[in-house]
Parts: C-alpha cells; sequence; structure tokens
C-alpha cells in the first residue's frame, strides 16, 4: 500500500472515528468572515439577539476547526513514526560510527523514496496546523466577546 493511500485510510479512519462520537455530520456551514469583517458602526447596530446568535454560530466553526487541526496532528504523528520506523531499519547502514543520528536521519531521508514523500508530508501538514494552531481560540474569545457586548445592550 502507497503512503497516499495509508494516509488516505487513516484519514477515512479518523473520520468515522468521528461519527461514533456523534461529530461526522459536523460541517462548516456558514461564513465566518461576516462575522470577523464587521465594523464597529455595524457592531453598534446589532441587537442582543443578533450578537448572541452570531456568538451561538461561530462556536460550533470553532468545533469544526480543531477536528480538522486534529486530523492533522495525527497525520503528522502517524508519518513520523512510520519514517523512525524505517529509520531504524536502516541506521547502521547509513553514514559510520561517528556520524550523529541526526545527519544519519537526514542522508537516509535523502536516499529513500518513501522517507522524502514521509518527510514532504509531514512538512507540508506541520505547516497547515501552525497557521491554523490558534484560530479556535481566537474565534471562541471572539464569541465571547460578542457575548459580553450582548450584555451591555438593553
Amino acid at each position: 500500500m502507497r503512503i497516499s493511500e495509508r494516509i488516505e485510510q487513516l484519514r477515512n479512519d479518523l473520520h468515522a472515528y468521528k461519527q461514533r462520537l456523534g461529530l461526522g455530520s459536523l460541517v462548516l456551514t456558514n461564513d465566518v468572515d461576516q462575522y470577523l469583517n464587521w465594523t464597529q458602526d455595524q457592531l453598534k447596530k446589532l441587537s442582543k439577539e443578533e450578537l448572541l446568535e452570531a456568538a451561538a454560530l461561530i462556536y460550533p466553526i470553532t468545533t469544526y476547526i480543531q477536528l480538522e487541526i486534529n486530523k492533522n496532528v495525527a497525520v503528522v504523528k502517524w508519518c513520523e513514526k512510520y519514517l523512525n520506523y524505517l529509520f531504524a531499519q536502516q541506521y547502521n547502514q547509513v553514514g559510520d560510527k561517528y556520524t550523529p543520528a541526526e545527519i544519519r536521519r537526514n542522508i537516509f531521508i535523502k536516499n529513500d523514496e518513501v522517507a522524502k514523500e514521509l518527510n514532504k508530508i509531514i512538512g507540508e501538514t506541520q505547516s497547515y496546523i501552525d497557521q491554523m494552531e490558534n484560530i479556535p481560540w481566537d474565534l471562541k474569545a471572539f464569541a465571547k466577546s460578542l457575548e459580553g457586548l450582548a450584555a451591555c445592550k438593553k
């Protein structure tokens, strides 16, 4: 089985697991940009109910984004474990007894096609995680701000 097929199977398994938890049907159903781009004047004009509704719609978005991040973290961990497994099998064939482990690992990745693919997937997926990891918290803070603003309105 190719690496891409294994990762696809992992993603399918994670989706099935989410469904067993009752989270499988969670999808991004609204456009969060409309809330994030409100101006001060627009916020002032919103009623208490509209602010609370917006906050209530933002919370599931944070869960959706966090689930996507978690899925990608699982992919990175699986790739790292598999890469380590492959490297351990070839450790003594790479470099000599004076070559540091990190250098051996880099040489191994450079010379092994599967290791190259795993390393590429790790890098790309980790980049996505790094870009998104704080978004759920920021959105939750924004939703709480909307709730606070709604509490100030009569």
